[in-house]
């Protein structure tokens, strides 16, 4: 299948064009921005940006797939063009920052059989399937609560500049938490019910007045289990993403909890009845997002489908424009 690649405004697009080369399924027919310093940042990753206009991408020769990375806030648009175009989409995360645009791709996804996938990486972390499998052997038991710091570290300098338009960024639950709302699914099974509270606001001012770099929400899963997160850009800069606590995941059961995170290689299980934690070797994950995505496209079944991702991202929307006062 042929894909190419339309903004190159984040660093993951970086990534995500290294996992497509790596996918036999996938031949990639180049890239596309308007911004001169974003194409020479991708002629310099090694993606050729070889595409003037994106009306010139959309129709390109035997297309099917357009991936997007561009600023959050412009997504939406291009996507729903691509979308209008009788291709698949492919985002980073977040796929879109307005719920009006997110009911646009969906009913035209739905319309036109086409499937949007989302790179949700997390969920195919060795940690995360190993903590899964506990799950779902029933090591937990029924759960009861869940909590996720997903902080990051605030990088003034080399972060994109249009991080501090909210119009382009929309959000910082969006920009985080979305990975922690699919986590709560993909892990115990059970998607959200309510929203508690959310709240983002701005600790540094002098650096940035109007970027919200701070974000909490306190929601109920389907089961009646409560669940924290914090998403704020709070992690010590000299730490980066080496940070011992990065994506710090804890699930409470009946039976005992885990936790692991990001960087630890392995889930801490505490089973009740015991005084000593286990330590559980993280466990390959049978695929990733893009083979899963191309089974989708493909109309085969898969655990990450159009469904879980447009579920996931209208679920983190929605908490977005509570924290905004919007909801």
């Amino acid at each position: 299948m042929k894909i190419a690649f339309a903004g190159l405004r984040h660093s993951h697009i970086f990534l995500m064009y290294q996992d497509a080369l790596a996918n036999p399924d996938l031949e990639v027919l180049g890239a596309w921005d308007d911004l001169p310093e974003a194409r020479q940042e991708a002629e310099a990753a090694g993606l050729k940006v070889c595409f003037d206009t994106y009306e010139e991408l959309l129709a390109a020769p035997g297309l099917e797939i357009v991936a997007f990375g561009g600023c959050y806030g412009d997504r939406g648009p291009l996507i729903i063009k691509a979308l209008e175009a009788g291709k698949h989409v492919m985002a980073d995360k977040p796929v879109c920052t307005s719920l009006d645009h997110l009911d646009r791709i969906e009913a035209l996804a739905k319309a036109n059989n086409l499937k949007v996938g989302c790179a949700l990486t997390l969920r195919y972390e060795a940690t995360t399937v190993a903590a899964k499998d506990l799950i779902d052997r029933g090591a937990l038991g029924e759960i009861q609560s869940v909590y996720m710091g997903g902080q990051h570290p605030y990088r003034a300098v080399g972060r994109p500049k249009w991080y501090y338009d909210p119009a382009k960024h929309g959000g910082t639950i969006n920009d985080i938490g979305i990975h922690s709302i699919d986590l709560a699914r993909f892990l115990t099974g059970h998607g959200l019910k309510d929203i508690l509270g959310a709240r983002c606001w701005c600790t540094r001012p002098e650096v940035a007045p109007t970027f919200k770099e701070s974000g909490q929400f306190m929601v109920t899963l389907e089961n009646g289990a409560g669940m924290l997160c914090d998403v704020s850009y709070h992690i010590p800069d000299s730490f980066g993403f080496k940070f011992p606590l990065y994506w710090r995941i804890s699930v409470w059961g009946v039976k005992g909890m885990l936790e692991y995170t990001y960087n630890s290689g392995h889930v801490t299980f505490y089973e009740n009845g015991k005084t000593e934690p286990q330590s559980i070797p993280g466990i390959p994950p049978a695929s990733d997002y893009f083979s899963d995505f191309v089974k989708d496209v493909r109309g085969l079944p898969t655990p990450l489908n159009t469904a879980e991702v447009l579920q996931t991202q209208r679920e983190i929307l929605t908490l977005q424009a509570r924290a905004d006062g919007s909801l």
